[in-house]
């Protein structure tokens, strides 16, 4: 390495006149070295689902969708959050979830984002699909925990992706479970919850 350098020095002053500008494995090093600065003085993408980013507003959030935002009249209250905006149908794993921006009821900026199927739409099959889906995109889920209904108790199965910037938590839960002969129960669900890295982590700890 140290001789290519002395080369490349004493090209310089025996270089012709007239001659284009300087030794084209200098430039070529010189454009290779400028890239990787650039690259390291680019920004991160900033985190988040889709279009929007943690922290947005309820504003930001509806500009982001346009005429596809569904803003609520009143807020829906989850027990860590509420929604006052939605958007009723986006295509997941081949079928259509409703989608919940889920806000921080102390900052009133975006905390999670909640994707969900009710009832008869929400089926073990789906479930299965919606877990292929999410292996595919994040790789093999960090940990898994639950098990199906057994005598009246409810199904509930969970996944979870831990990743460096965020939480993923695949849920199924269906608390007719065994006890209705049909599975149109409203308490059956799918849910796929997004949100920063580390909350949601602890979904699959005893309670």
């Amino acid at each position: 390495m140290y001789h290519i350098g002395r080369g490349l020095w004493r090209s310089r002053g025996r270089r012709r006149h007239g001659s284009s500008g300087g030794h084209p494995i200098r430039a070529a090093f010189l454009a290779v070295l400028c890239g990787v600065l650039i690259g390291s003085l680019a920004p991160a993408a900033a985190a988040g689902w889709d279009r929007v980013t943690w922290g947005m507003t309820a504003s930001e959030i509806a500009a982001a969708y346009g005429d596809r935002a569904l803003r609520l009249s009143s807020p829906i209250v989850f027990g860590d959050s509420y929604v006052e905006v939605a958007l009723r149908e986006q295509v997941f794993a081949g079928y259509p979830f409703r989608v919940y921006f889920q806000m921080d009821p102390a900052t009133h900026r975006l905390a999670h984002v909640m994707l969900e199927r009710r009832r008869q739409y929400a089926t073990p099959a789906i479930f299965a699909q919606v877990n292929a889906a999410l292996r595919e995109q994040l790789g093999a889920e960090s940990a898994a925990c639950g098990s199906p209904a057994d005598r009246g108790k409810p199904t509930t199965l969970r996944r979870i992706w831990r990743r460096p910037n965020e939480t993923v938590v695949a849920s199924f839960l269906d608390f007719a479970a065994e006890i209705l002969l049909y599975s149109n129960d409203p308490a059956r669900r799918i849910l796929i919850r997004y949100s920063p890295a580390g909350h949601g982590s602890d979904a699959c700890m005893p309670r």
